[in-house]
């Protein structure tokens, strides 16, 4: 989803979405996606890196 300008999502996985979530459903799972997505990206944009605990 975050590779849509160059790659959009193929009918086919979106009606396979769509067996499992309801209108609702599937726009709460889109905007869930998006939201990780853009902390991802922020946090990338700050320098945050990946430790090892």
């Amino acid at each position: 989803m975050t590779l849509i300008p160059t790659k959009r999502v193929p009918d086919e996985l979106y009606q396979r979405v769509r067996e499992h979530y309801d209108e609702k459903q599937y726009v709460d799972l889109v905007l869930i996606i998006n939201q990780i997505n853009n902390w991802n990206r922020i946090s990338i944009a700050m320098g945050n890196i990946v430790t090892e605990k």
